[in-house]
């Protein structure tokens, strides 16, 4: 009897570090939250928004299976019909002329969301040269990647002139037939899978973000900000910013983190590229690891989501490469405080599952390293600057 009762123990213990080891999300709160009003017949077109910006949320930033996010769209689906007409809302004058109303923060599904940076808000050429589904896929960083992309665009028939102004200024024509031919010669470049099923909102007249667009705007507004900004009072700041740009359907407030946006992602791609020529990324047995430390982009980075997206920036040119998945690391100085920020990613295809935060942990015990861990994500820590290269050392050892 006492054995039986040991080894019940033993197995509840293994199941319980079992279940520790791995960090994952789950359902967005955003949706929850939406579903208990649902319950309580409280459903809102704003509190719909902020469901699906949730879950956009976490489908772009690689934390949900694309099998998951389907499902969870063709729910969110039928909840826009719900709340929102189906076509533009018109008016007849006296005159009989037909105006369009202005719809404040009317939604709809899209069928067909090309995955480019921020399409709407940027040219057609930047937004598809800084995209990590077509920088990776072209390899963009070689003279031979930068000749295909123009290569796509003459396929395409597509001036390079127009490619190269707002996406917003370009031939209706052109924008009309782009999805359509972007299918036909996009997969003879290795492009496939252009597009997913999303959501706009219409703010105003003509002012039109997917909520993709929302979800790099909101990101950005929270983590960018000037070197020389109070650190406590820019957190503060750009907390409450990014709120009232979410929870509003004034365009301008959003604006304002499209631009931040922008510079981030022209960043990623510029510093990823730079670590791919320079070779800096380390290969160390079973693992890769790289230190960020004299980059003049390096104060972008020093926020857990924007250092992580340049991981998966640099994960994505690996697999692109056919190179054995691995796990892998990556640290950012922060000068201001004599730390490097460190994120682990997986490496492979189920980046839904992540060790990384019981790793830290173990390194940071064993080390005795002076870190710092505030946030909610497991798989990023802080390191005292002196402390890096034997808790990096540690913390290769047991990420397995």
């Amino acid at each position: 009897a006492v054995e039986s009762v040991q080894r019940q123990r033993r197995t509840a213990r293994r199941k319980v570090g079992a279940y520790y080891r791995f960090s994952s999300y789950g359902v967005p709160a955003a949706m929850l939250m939406y579903e208990l009003a649902v319950q309580l017949n409280k459903s809102r077109n704003d509190l719909l928004w902020m469901a699906i910006v949730g879950l956009t949320d976490q489908f772009v930033h690689d934390r949900m299976e694309q099998h998951k996010y389907m499902l969870a769209v063709s729910t969110l689906r039928e909840e826009v019909l719900r709340h929102n007409t189906e076509e533009p809302a018109e008016e007849i004058t006296e005159e009989g002329t037909m105006i369009p109303i202005a719809e404040e923060g009317r939604i709809q599904f899209e069928m067909n969301e090309l995955r480019f940076m921020l399409l709407r808000h940027w040219t057609l050429f930047e937004s598809m040269y800084h995209s990590s589904h077509v920088a990776a896929r072209l390899g963009i960083w070689r003279e031979p990647g930068r000749r295909k992309l123009h290569q796509l665009f003459a396929k395409m028939g597509i001036p390079l002139a127009e490619c190269q102004q707002k996406f917003s200024h370009m031939k209706e024509a052109i924008k009309r037939t782009l999805l359509e031919k972007l299918e036909e010669f996009s997969p003879e470049f290795g492009l496939e899978d252009i597009s997913f099923r999303s959501f706009l909102k219409t703010l105003g007249f003509k002012f039109q973000v997917s909520a993709a667009d929302v979800v790099h705007s909101v990101m950005a507004t929270l983590e960018c900000f000037r070197e020389s900004d109070d650190e406590e009072g820019a957190y503060e700041r750009n907390f409450w910013r990014a709120y009232d740009a979410l929870a509003s359907d004034n365009g301008e407030k959003i604006k304002g983190g499209l631009e931040l946006s922008i510079e981030l992602q022209r960043a990623i791609v510029r510093q990823g590229t730079s670590m791919i020529e320079k070779k800096s990324i380390v290969t160390s047995g079973p693992f890769r690891y790289a230190i960020m430390h004299d980059s003049p982009d390096l104060s972008l980075f020093t926020h857990p989501l924007s250092l992580s997206k340049l991981a998966l920036f640099l994960i994505e040119t690996f697999h692109e490469s056919r190179r054995e998945p691995k796990p892998f690391v990556l640290c950012s100085l922060v000068p201001r405080r004599g730390t490097y920020l460190a994120v682990g990613v997986t490496g492979t295809p189920d980046v839904h599952l992540n060790s990384f935060g019981t790793s830290f942990r173990r390194a940071a015990e064993q080390t005795d390293a002076r870190v710092k861990h505030d946030g909610f994500e497991t798989s990023a820590i802080e390191v005292q600057k002196e402390d890096i290269a034997k808790f990096l050392e540690v913390c290769l050892c047991t990420c397995g």
